[in-house]
């Protein structure tokens, strides 16, 4: 390639073309480049040769357009239909594998495994207590309970038969405190000479309360309380002997008490006798 200024040339660069490239000029100076490499369609594999790289052929008609595909040999093809048959499987109930469709009665029941109407494995279903499980010939199976009616057993009347609870008898359990036992013999009342001390609820609380002279000694290890007189002993008052020290009243002093009138008051100095003339009053 030549850069001419003018009449004078000033550049002077050579195009050379490589590998499957040519290059050439003609009088006006045009230039032509050319590749030399020739393209072939792709050839497909034989069963005694590899294919070869190439373009690939016109796509199928639009008619296929979805259903075509590349095939090894380099063609496109529609995949052919091989008419196989979809195979089908379920599971049913019958007899047993292997048997034909019929009805079954309980403790014989299978659930079977049918493929292309064949018959292939089976499982026995085995009825539980109160069950029952059979299957008609269409290999539907039916699972009834054997025992599904309970009576009301009336509150008070059965400790041996089982069935349903009586609403007296709910009312009564709502009434029972969790984890309640038996109750022991136990005094609800306590009389102390006229008077009684009711308990007023199932868990009250008797206090007991020492007065004058007594003490009380609880023992709540061994459950007990020690009464005691804190003095117990008197020594007998003779007769006229003290007005100052207390003690027992004694016989003389009781007899003289008996003697004298309720409310009796000091005699007075008085005359207990007035004589008129020969009348004493």
């Amino acid at each position: 390639m030549i850069i001419k200024d003018g009449s004078s040339v000033s550049t002077r660069n050579k195009i050379t073309g490589t590998g499957a490239t040519s290059v050439s000029s003609d009088a006006n100076g045009v230039i032509t480049i050319n590749s030399t490499n020739t393209w072939n369609a792709m050839t497909g594999a034989t069963s005694s040769a590899d294919g070869t790289v190439g373009y690939v052929n016109a796509v199928p008609p639009k008619a296929n357009y979805n259903t075509a595909y590349l095939r090894a040999d380099g063609t496109w093809q529609v995949p052919p239909d091989t008419g196989d048959t979809h195979h089908t499987a379920y599971l049913r109930a019958g007899a047993a594998s292997g048997t034909a469709n019929a009805a079954t009665t309980n403790g014989n029941t299978y659930l079977l495994l049918v493929e292309n109407s064949t018959f292939r494995s089976g499982v026995k279903l085995v009825p539980g207590s109160n069950m029952n499980i059979t299957s008609d010939a269409s290999g539907n199976v039916t699972f009834t309970a054997t025992d599904t009616t309970y009576s009301v057993v009336s509150a008070g009347t059965s400790t041996t038969a089982g069935g349903l609870m009586s609403q007296a008898d709910k009312t009564k359990l709502n009434g029972i405190a969790t984890g309640a036992e038996v109750n022991q013999n136990a005094f609800s009342n306590f009389t102390i000479g006229s008077t009684t001390i009711e308990a007023d609820s199932k868990t009250d609380t008797l206090t007991f309360v020492a007065g004058n002279n007594v003490s009380l000694t609880p023992d709540a290890t061994n459950d007990k309380i020690t009464i005691a007189a804190t003095d117990t002993t008197y020594s007998v008052v003779s007769a006229g002997t003290s007005t100052t020290d207390g003690g027992l009243m004694s016989q003389a002093d009781k007899t003289k008490l008996d003697g004298i009138a309720t409310g009796a008051e000091v005699n007075q100095n008085a005359f207990s006798n007035i004589t008129v003339g020969s009348t004493t009053i």
